[in-house]
């Protein structure tokens, strides 16, 4: 089996060294990222995903959470932006609109996790990664959803995937 598409990060180097010597100087052009994620239990990979971006030269970045945090994060975060939750507090169905509007509009989209752990939600992130067709990242819990679907990113043209060795064992047994 050919897996010389697998990357592996050294802690001394960068991954791709020549995208960090063409880093952007004018923030106009350093492009845009949404962050999605979050439930009403846990946002906090939400909340540093958005931090380090901006800390990285990111120079657009928006953050897109269920409404069920609003009332928490809205002083922690005053621009993010929200879409309809379930009774979980994780997002509902009906937040496909709202997450493929923000992802459109990026460069890059980041699933960036704190999902939580419903099938709505489940349901929901399956849904969007056949309908985006843009750059997308995927971490932390958000690729936990696709463990019994892993073909839907693995074989995604335009995807990073940032797991555990545990969640890649996972995505091996699948």
């Amino acid at each position: 089996m050919d897996l010389s598409f697998w990357l592996k990060q050294s802690t001394t180097e960068p991954l791709f060294a020549d995208i960090v010597w063409s880093r952007p100087e004018s923030k106009a052009a350093a492009g845009k990222l949404a962050v999605i994620g979050g439930n009403s239990h846990e946002f906090s990979v939400v909340g540093k995903a958005y931090t380090q971006a901006l800390q990285a030269g990111t120079g657009i970045c928006k953050v897109l959470m269920p409404d069920a945090v609003k009332k928490v994060v809205r002083y922690l975060l005053p621009d993010a932006e929200y879409a309809p939750s379930n009774p979980s507090g994780g997002f509902a169905k009906t937040a496909l609109e709202n997450i493929l509007s923000l992802a459109n509009w990026s460069d890059c989209c980041l699933l960036a996790g704190n999902f939580g752990r419903n099938s709505e939600t489940a349901i929901l992130m399956e849904a969007f990664v056949q309908k985006y067709s843009g750059f997308l990242t995927i971490t932390h819990d958000a690729i936990d959803y696709f463990k019994t679907t892993p073909k839907l990113v693995i074989n995604r043209p335009e995807t990073l995937i940032v797991l555990s060795l545990s969640q890649l064992q996972k995505y091996f047994i699948n």
